[in-house]
């Protein structure tokens, strides 16, 4: 077993033992996984120091937003093909490879929205960051602001977003289109959004293609002539499941 995989599972081991966990023993444990993927992306890096083709690009892709607002749905929707209104309150990390070109490792926070601010450890070495909200909850919207900001204190570089305007198959809405498309374009030149139903299935794969897609436009090593293009439509064929660490 993978140390990457080691470290996923004794995280997530204690935060299932220990609901009063205290956030720095969280951040402990966020280190021991972060070297392990960082591991992994030295690997790539010596390859392509070596003139060998590595054969995908790695992208860690991290999910934000409050409480119940869907993240884990949605993450289990696009990789697994599963929907559940049960999840186990854990942190997750999948991996999912695009257009069998890159390999993105999505991080979900569940569970450690409680600490409101997660610390730098869980950003460290971040290549895109999905923000999502209710659209039955007009606090999880007002909540955006909060989580963009942490974000870019944390990061303190340019990396791309998406925001997510979630449930929309509910009838209760709070939220209009209009009110998150208005907050998009007065945070970070236009942020990307997409109205998403993981019950149902809308726009979940458009989504995270799109981050996939503006990520890879804006990794800094990425030289001009050889920026990976990802296909426009994706089918299942092209967009594998390879495994994952989380227990819901």
């Amino acid at each position: 077993m993978g140390s990457f995989t080691l470290a996923i599972q004794g995280l997530n081991q204690v935060l299932l033992d220990n609901s009063a966990v205290n956030i720095n023993t969280v951040n402990e444990l966020f280190d021991d996984v972060n070297a392990a993927f960082e591991g992994v992306k030295a690997v790539h890096k010596k390859m392509t120091d070596a003139s060998i083709k590595p054969r995908k690009v790695s992208l860690k892709v991290i999910l934000l937003g409050a409480s119940n607002v869907g993240k884990t749905s949605l993450v289990n929707l696009y990789i697994n093909k599963t929907f559940s209104n049960e999840c186990i309150p854990t942190i997750g990390v999948q991996k999912v490879t695009v257009d069998n070109k890159v390999d993105m490792d999505v991080w979900d926070t569940a569970g450690l929205e409680r600490f409101n601010s997660l610390g730098p450890v869980f950003y460290r070495g971040v290549d895109a960051c999905v923000l999502v909200f209710d659209v039955t909850s007009r606090s999880s919207f007002e909540s955006l602001d909060k989580w963009h900001k942490e974000s870019l204190k944390q990061i303190n570089r340019d990396i791309p977003f998406v925001v997510l305007g979630n449930k929309i198959d509910l009838i209760n809405r709070m939220v209009s289109e209009d009110m998150a498309r208005n907050w998009c374009m007065k945070n970070n030149n236009n942020i990307p959004y997409f109205e998403t139903s993981a019950k149902f299935n809308i726009q979940v794969e458009q989504a995270f293609k799109t981050i996939a897609k503006n990520a890879l436009a804006q990794r800094p090593e990425q030289d001009d002539n050889e920026i990976i293009k990802l296909e426009e439509n994706t089918s299942n064929q092209d967009r594998r499941g390879g495994g994952s660490w989380c227990l819901c």
